[in-house]
């Protein structure tokens, strides 16, 4: 009797047991498995959209670089033009200051005595006013030798500021078209990024 309820315990009751263990643990094994493999799924679309948000970062980026770029360009037209007006004033109102001086020293050799002309001439002369001779030209003459080389100095104090103000103005062009040109090809490599990115 003992041995038929045993039997029929282990039928009705550990059998059954076992078999709904079985099943039960093999489909929490599946969700688990299932789970994981929900798991790499979410990760990954993170990633995508991640690297697609670094990408349009990258894009805006690229196309503000290229804006910039392309906005500086004909500002060095501009500041080009500005720079040469500048240089053209100061070389208009150097000029009239020298050609100023010319005409107050022409005045005052004009205006001189004789004597002073005279020293002025051996000066110019580089003669030594001890050693110089008795018969000196008219005070008319030396007064003409005076201003001939007050006119060369005017005109070689000319050439000098025309000479800086060329050389300025070139000086202001090379840099204005190296900006000009580094400008460009940077907005054209900032918009083949943009193209790319």
């Amino acid at each position: 009797m003992a041995t038929l309820s045993k039997v029929l315990y282990r039928k009705l009751i550990v059998q059954p047991l076992a078999a709904l263990s079985a099943v039960v643990f093999r489909n929490q094994g599946s969700q688990n498995s299932s789970g994981s493999n929900h798991f790499p799924l979410d990760q990954s679309a993170r990633d995508t959209q991640a690297i697609e948000r670094n990408k349009l970062w990258v894009r805006r980026m690229a196309i503000a670089g290229t804006i910039g770029m392309l906005l500086l360009a004909p500002l060095q037209v501009v500041i080009f033009l500005r720079g040469a007006s500048d240089l053209d004033l100061q070389f208009t109102q150097a000029t009239l200051q020298q050609r100023q001086q010319f005409e107050q020293l022409e005045g005052a050799l004009r205006d001189a005595p004789a004597e002073r002309l005279r020293q002025g001439w051996l000066q110019l002369k580089r003669l030594d006013p001890a050693t110089a001779p008795a018969t000196l030209p008219a005070p008319s003459a030396q007064l003409d030798d005076l201003i001939a080389e007050a006119n060369r100095n005017r005109d070689t104090s000319l050439q000098d500021l025309r000479r800086q103000a060329n050389g300025a103005r070139f000086a202001l062009g090379r840099d204005s078209l190296r900006v000009l040109l580094a400008s460009l090809v940077y907005g054209w490599a900032f918009w083949a990024f943009f193209r790319r990115a």
